[in-house]
């Protein structure tokens, strides 16, 4: 893996704009900057810089496995690959190839807007900074939190930088499908009179590649009124999960049914659908034909709920 190359990037003054003009807290964006020209102080850089007399050596304190460059840091320990997985991103970079962080924010910024949801680097940019923080809060003050705890603070802090900002950084509708990644009641709650809801679930075996998908309909009063189950081979969890909505659609098309709530205990997945954000290449061509599709709905929505909301479909 190469480290970003800020000489590459040094004589590019649209991007470096890009940069200061980001919609968050300065710290942010000067973190942002820092990382970009390389100067982030990671184990790594450190022991280079000392000529290997640095103390605590170049290894990760998190995982010691690896050496600690900041893009070990933000993508390839353990830790945030774990929590980018559970990210509304579903981002999984390969080491193999991987540019650096400097070219890797320059391919990004120019997604902003188009591939990447309006405004999806500003929540990025809270995400590197945070993972940055608790890499911190681990060495420093012996801190330890869970991947989600870290998505869940990374994205709390965001809502509140984007609710306390005089002028709204985020259209509503970005805003809205954010807020529908967040769960939900503690209970299944029923659909209005008009509607139907689908519970949508897939299971995946890695050793195997052996997957499969469930869709469970009920009606206002909760009754049971229809569902369908199909077996597969796939590539990854995120895929099963999009197909098991992908088969509820169908079955909701067969059917008749043009009002329909799709509900997933797939974070990700739903955050996708509602950002049209398909920045998860394994699962991005079957969540693209999943908008193709609900097209001619006269209502739909992607809800994710909490897990034993969604048990029926398990």
């Amino acid at each position: 893996m190469q480290a970003s190359s800020s000489n590459d990037l040094s004589s590019d003054t649209h991007f470096w704009k890009t940069i200061w003009n980001l919609k968050t807290p300065p710290k942010i964006r000067s973190f942002i900057w820092k990382a970009c020209r390389n100067i982030v102080p990671s184990n790594a850089l450190l022991f280079d810089r000392f000529h290997g007399q640095f103390k605590a050596g170049p290894k990760c304190p998190r995982c010691g496995e690896c050496s600690e460059s900041l893009e070990h840091v933000l993508f390839f320990c353990p830790f945030a690959q774990a929590v980018w997985k559970i990210s509304g991103f579903g981002y999984a970079p390969e080491i193999r190839g991987f540019p650096g962080f400097g070219l890797w924010w320059k391919k990004l910024s120019s997604l902003n807007g188009k591939g990447l949801f309006s405004d999806g680097l500003n929540l990025i940019s809270f995400l590197c900074w945070n993972l940055w923080k608790s890499r911190n809060g681990f060495v420093f003050s012996a801190m330890v939190e869970s991947p989600v705890q870290l998505w869940d603070r990374t994205f709390a802090s965001f809502e509140e930088f984007i609710s306390s900002s005089k002028n709204p950084i985020l259209s509503s509708s970005v805003r809205a499908s954010c807020s529908s990644s967040f769960p939900s009641p503690s209970s299944w709650l029923p659909p209005n009179y008009d509607f139907i809801k689908v519970n949508c679930d897939g299971a995946f075996d890695s050793a195997s590649g052996n997957a499969a998908a469930a869709c469970v309909f009920r009606d206002s009063s909760g009754h049971i009124i229809g569902g369908d189950t199909m077996v597969f081979s796939t590539s990854s969890a995120n895929v099963a999960k999009a197909l098991a909505i992908r088969l509820g659609i169908v079955t909701a098309i067969n059917a008749g049914w043009s009002r329909v709530i799709f509900e997933s205990d797939n974070l990700g997945v739903i955050f996708r659908l509602n950002s049209k954000a398909f920045i998860a290449w394994e699962s991005a061509a079957v969540e693209e034909d999943i908008m193709a599709l609900v097209e001619p709905f006269q209502s739909f929505s992607f809800c994710f709920v909490n897990r034993c909301c969604n048990k029926v479909a398990d």
